[in-house]
């Protein structure tokens, strides 16, 4: 996909969902205020927060459209609101979800629309920074082993992110499209945690790929290692492990890998045997089975309409089965 100077700027709609946190939030508008990319539009998701935060968030109203959901949707029902919202209007190109505990820098929004461009990616990831040094690096995207597991990209050693995290990733019109289920883009019922890895897989078996944008920074207030030992994390991030791995990921490449899938979800189990976690654990995987039959009846809309690629999957996983 490539543009002339004279083609106007692909238009970019920002989404940011807020729950109970509305001093991050407009932290995050605020440096959004200072960016410099003209085409852009800012959707803020409340996602049934309280009266204070609400009664903020529509001060704001002159500068940013404001949806308000009556209850909590999750990280996956709240963003896809916004995301119907945006490719209703048939001038929007892409979506930049953002975590409201984030902070942008003025032209990173610019660096990842050309890097989109330039790479014909349809999804985009910036550097990923901890806001409290502006020099740590929180995530450069997702990468997926060959274990089938999701990691926080932390270095780069040459390969693009299998996927942005949904901490903070663009994503083109067209992919968007493409790997809607049922009217859904990000799985609702996963509710919040690993529904960016989904999303990025039923990508890639599109055929499209994701890209490091090198030059566009944000910074996360969120710290990565704390949410992923947290007791909501583990038990979310547990279960949709298996549910992606029932729904998104193709026959083939759960033949290719059933070993190291099988080892994975053992040595999960173990690792937290003596952390007084096991049974958090084991109580997540068995609700991962137990809601498989409704992975799968969404796996045939996926799987079996002859446009499943496989080799891009593939080409795009690492080959490790661990990520360190």
């Amino acid at each position: 996909m490539n543009r002339t100077s004279t083609e106007p700027e692909p238009r970019v709609v920002v989404i940011v969902l807020n729950w109970n946190g509305v001093q991050d939030t407009v932290q995050c508008l605020r440096s959004l205020q200072a960016v410099t990319y003209g085409n852009m539009e800012t959707i803020v998701v409340d996602n049934g927060s309280g009266r204070s935060d609400v009664a903020e968030l529509r001060t704001w109203t002159s500068q940013v459209t404001l949806l308000e959901n009556p209850t909590n949707l999750g990280f996956s029902g709240g963003n896809n609101v916004a995301i119907r919202r945006a490719l209703s209007d048939p001038r929007t190109d892409y979506v930049l979800i953002l975590n409201n505990d984030v902070v942008v820098e003025p032209d990173c929004v610019g660096h990842m629309i050309s890097t989109a461009i330039r790479q014909d990616a349809g999804m985009v990831s910036p550097v990923v920074l901890t806001l409290a040094d502006k020099k740590t690096v929180d995530r450069l995207g997702i990468v997926i082993s060959a274990a089938l597991l999701g990691y926080d990209m932390k270095r780069w050693e040459g390969s693009e992110p299998f996927c942005p995290s949904g901490c903070a990733a663009l994503y083109s019109r067209q992919l968007l499209e493409a790997t809607r289920v049922e009217g859904e883009y990000f799985d609702e019922d996963f509710f919040a945690y690993a529904e960016d890895v989904d999303l990025g897989i039923r990508a890639a078996l599109r055929g499209f790929h994701a890209a490091l944008a090198s030059a566009a920074v944000v910074y996360h207030k969120g710290s990565a290692s704390t949410f992923v030992q947290s007791p909501v994390s583990l038990y979310h991030r547990h279960r949709n492990t298996i549910w992606y791995l029932a729904k998104s990921v193709p026959r083939h490449s759960l033949l290719r890998h059933a070993h190291w899938i099988i080892i994975a979800q053992w040595l999960s189990l173990a690792s937290h045997l003596f952390r007084g976690r096991f049974r958090l654990i084991l109580s997540a995987k068995l609700a991962g089975l137990h809601g498989i039959r409704r992975m799968l009846a969404k796996r045939r809309l996926i799987q079996t309409d002859g446009k499943v690629n496989v080799a891009n999957f593939e080409r795009l996983l690492d080959r490790r089965p661990f990520y360190r």
